[in-house]
């Protein structure tokens, strides 16, 4: 190692039987800047910081409850309550101050037990005042993707040549980009590489971009279906409702004779018309907009059967939470497989 003063870097170099180590990295870590994890003061922080770089392109992740546990270490004494209160809501406000990134976090239940967390990641990129620090990381960061993309090479195309390519192409296009451009060339086998491999660059041989639209074009989807199964499960819950404000309007009806009967309807008849004077007091319409007031009243009068009400809103809540989940994770993993 040796320290440059005048640049503020300290320059490494390791043995030449370490580069297959060194480049084979970036398949089974998550790469980041050293300086965006600096400031991070708790002894969470990190570990949460490197899982949400990891799903930062997708801009959102669903970690089970248990598995956060073990990937952060937290104590078992330690209730959900605690994981909010001492770990997500200070990791929350240490990210949005000191990292690149940001997250909200909204808790998943079943059974009303919170049994996962959506993390949403959004990017936090903030103005360096040192323009001269910016620079020196700017081109460390170069000469990381550089050994990203030389790590793609064919053996034999592993030249200095290949380095100057990218990092020429890398001030105009992503990584992500050249890699996919890359892994295409491969396929062809040129006998030309280079040359090929500029072309596919500049011309976007791997169709880059609709792959890239396509995601858009799926996450508009996924979005829209959420929202969809948000209205189903209202939907469910609101008829589960109904059903059982019939079934106490026709049990308390059955109660009654048919001169109290008939006094009854007669009585909210009246109201119905005074209320809707519009619909035909021989419709149908009408005894469904009587049926409405007398179940109201009956049931704002009785608390049997605001008991009765309130259970079934619980169970119909229960159920319509665990239809709507099963489904979110479908349409998940449909997303991550590119089959919506």
């Amino acid at each position: 190692m040796k320290y440059e003063p005048k640049k503020g870097v300290l320059v490494c170099s390791f043995h030449p039987n370490l580069k297959p180590y060194l480049l084979q990295l970036k398949k089974n870590f998550t790469s980041y800047k050293l300086k965006n994890i600096l400031s991070l003061s708790s002894k969470y922080s990190i570990r949460l910081y490197e899982i949400l770089k990891r799903y930062e392109g997708m801009g959102v992740a669903f970690v089970d409850l248990n598995k956060f546990r073990e990937l952060l270490s937290i104590p078992e004494s330690y209730f959900y309550k605690n994981i909010k209160q001492r770990i997500l809501k200070p990791l929350q406000r240490e990210f949005k101050n000191y990292t690149d990134i940001s997250f909200d976090f909204e808790e998943i239940k079943s059974n009303k037990r919170i049994v996962a967390i959506k993390f949403t990641i959004k990017s936090n990129l903030k103005t360096f005042n040192n323009k001269k620090q910016e620079d020196i990381d700017n081109q460390g960061s170069l000469d990381v993707k550089v050994l990203e993309l030389f790590d793609l090479l064919p053996n034999k195309k592993r030249t200095m040549t290949a380095q100057k390519i990218f990092s020429y192409y890398l001030k105009s296009y992503d990584v992500n980009y050249i890699r996919k451009q890359i892994e295409y060339v491969n396929k062809q086998n040129p006998n030309n590489y280079f040359a090929y491999l500029k072309r596919a660059i500049e011309e976007d041989y791997a169709d880059y971009k609709k792959v890239e639209i396509e995601i858009m074009r799926q996450q508009k989807i996924f979005e829209k279906l959420l929202f969809n199964l948000e209205k189903e499960r209202k939907h469910s819950i609101g008829v589960a409702l109904d059903k059982e404000k019939s079934s106490i309007f026709k049990g308390y009806m059955g109660l009654l004779n048919d001169e109290d009967k008939k006094e009854l309807l007669d009585g909210y008849l009246q109201k119905a018309k005074d209320l809707y004077p519009d619909v035909d007091e021989k419709s149908f319409e009408m005894e469904f907009k009587i049926e409405q007031l007398i179940i109201e009243d009956i049931i704002s009068k009785n608390e049997i059967y605001q008991i009765r009400l309130s259970k079934a809103k619980e169970r119909a809540q229960k159920q319509a939470d665990i239809e709507y989940e099963q489904s979110r994770i479908s349409l998940y993993n449909k997303l991550k497989s590119g089959l919506l």
